[in-house]
């Protein structure tokens, strides 16, 4: 049995792999929404043919490969989806990098201006293409890593079915801080080649035990 539109709030398009192609059929079964998204009822509505105002769609991805870290395209391919009414961005469980802990959370930035971008790894820091708006602006994704965002991707997806969303606040404390912080460091640090440091850290302890 079908769910009656108006109680649609949500929907969240999973994956196994974050690549390309993989993002491509995502945004393929999300454009589908568009007729349902063309125009918001008011509350008092008797009949609710569309989604309703505070509906939210995201993406949810099991994995990123060392083999795709390249395929910047993956990031390009989500700009269409990035365009429609409610878009929230989406979230990689885990990239296939030594920092076991991290997860990619993407998020839609605006911007005044246009700005190019440097793309080196997609299991480091990366962004889209950028697209102009009606008013001007600028809008791009960004995916970017954090031992955080686990719990954050959950607490966001609470706040959006409660109505409560802002892209600008976080929404709990629970399951902030990082391992880093834990072993007490002061900053959470990142490398772009994490495994040449920890193959530099041990040769120098090797070196150093001699």
């Amino acid at each position: 049995m079908a769910i009656p539109v108006g109680y649609v709030h949500g929907v969240i398009e999973v994956k196994s792999a974050f690549n390309k192609k993989a993002v491509k059929k995502t945004v393929e079964q999300l454009t589908k929404l568009k007729p349902l998204l063309a125009y918001t009822e008011p509350a008092n509505h008797p009949i609710k043919l569309y989604l309703p105002p505070n509906f939210f769609f995201a993406t949810v991805f099991y994995e990123l490969r060392k083999k795709d870290e390249m395929d910047f395209a993956a990031l390009d391919e989500l700009i269409e989806a990035a365009a429609m009414r409610g878009f929230y961005g989406g979230y990689i469980l885990r990239g296939e990098t030594i920092e076991k802990y991290y997860s990619g959370k993407l998020i839609l930035l605006r911007e005044s201006q246009e700005r190019v971008r440097d793309n080196q790894s997609l299991l480091f820091y990366a962004h889209s293409k950028s697209y102009k708006v009606a008013d001007g602006t600028f809008r791009k994704i960004q995916l970017n890593y954090a031992e955080s965002y686990f719990s954050e991707f959950a607490f966001d997806i609470i706040a959006l079915l409660k109505g409560t969303y802002n892209p600008n606040v976080l929404f709990s404390m629970y399951g902030m801080g990082s391992t880093q912080w834990e072993n007490g460091s002061a900053v959470d640090i990142r490398y772009f080649k994490p495994e040449d440091v920890k193959k530099f850290d041990e040769e120098t302890a090797k070196f150093f035990r001699k």
